[in-house]
């Protein structure tokens, strides 16, 4: 072939107008999407986070009254199987993970520079 023929060149034109009204769909779901992640998901987690932190106060508060059970016992309790079981026990509560979920970006646009590429392509050699 030594160029686009005509059909081949509405075809083209077909396509980049295709994957142009394509584009702007993507932009509207992401504005839609990013609408529901600042709103919702964002919220949501705000909400976990708040509840993680009374989960982070009552862990503070069992450990706290597991060391002061502890404290008030004899070094040979401490040192005997039991208070050993014990201090175990305070350790599994001293590790319980509370660390807060982080907010959620909003997505980017990808690239979508198809529709030019194709466009910008010669419909013949030089």
């Amino acid at each position: 072939m030594k160029r686009l023929s005509k059909d081949r060149k509405q075809q083209r034109a077909d396509l980049v107008t295709r994957l142009n009204d394509a584009a702007e769909a993507v932009r509207a779901a992401l504005v839609a999407v990013n609408a529901e992640i600042a709103g919702k998901l964002n919220s949501a987690i705000e909400n976990y986070n708040l509840i993680l932190s009374v989960a982070e106060a009552f862990r503070d508060e069992i450990v706290s009254e597991l060391e002061h059970y502890a404290s008030g016992r004899s070094d040979r309790w401490q040192n005997s199987e039991r208070g050993q079981s014990h201090e175990a026990w305070k350790q599994e509560w001293e590790v319980l993970d509370v660390t807060v979920l982080d907010a959620i970006d909003e997505i980017d646009e990808p690239e979508m520079a198809h529709a030019n590429e194709l466009e910008s392509l010669r419909s013949q050699p030089e």
